[in-house]
């Protein structure tokens, strides 16, 4: 059975995103087999964009 599960993931990009933020994935026995990028609006991937910036600002700050 395969399932769709949010998660995090490191990987090179997510809809342009090069941070660690919680992205829809399939797992398989071997961890994580591929990284879902579901369709959405230009706005909403500018707004998602927008979001991890923030997040990674906020985490350089703790550092």
């Amino acid at each position: 059975m395969i399932r769709l599960l949010p998660g995090k993931s490191v990987q090179d990009a997510f809809y342009g995103i090069d941070c660690t933020i919680g992205v829809p994935f399939i797992i398989g026995n071997k961890g994580v087999e591929n990284i879902v990028e579901l369709p959405i609006e230009e706005e909403e991937k500018a707004l998602l964009v927008q979001c991890a910036q923030h997040v990674n600002h906020k985490l350089s700050s703790f550092l």
